[in-house]
């Protein structure tokens, strides 16, 4: 119990809750895109170039939304 106080007596800041809520969604994108593909790739017995496309572009597409988002958040809580 003593681990669970500690940690939870100080709550997270507002930019701080902002960055790990854009963080999760970039991890969310990237893993639903990366799923998706695996899954094509299962499903069609190979790879075709819309495949590579979308697992190419999953990590890096996922990043950039992540980090619009935690941006975005950050900036319209200090406003």
């Amino acid at each position: 119990m003593r681990h669970l106080e500690a940690v939870g007596s100080k709550q997270p800041g507002k930019i701080t809750d902002a960055v790990l809520k854009g963080e999760s969604l970039c991890n969310d994108m990237t893993e639903l895109l990366l799923f998706s593909g695996a899954l094509t790739v299962l499903g069609g017995g190979g790879l075709s170039l819309p495949v590579d496309l979308r697992l190419g572009f999953a990590a890096p597409g996922g990043l950039l939304l992540g980090f619009s988002v935690t941006i975005a958040s950050a900036m319209s809580i200090a406003w």
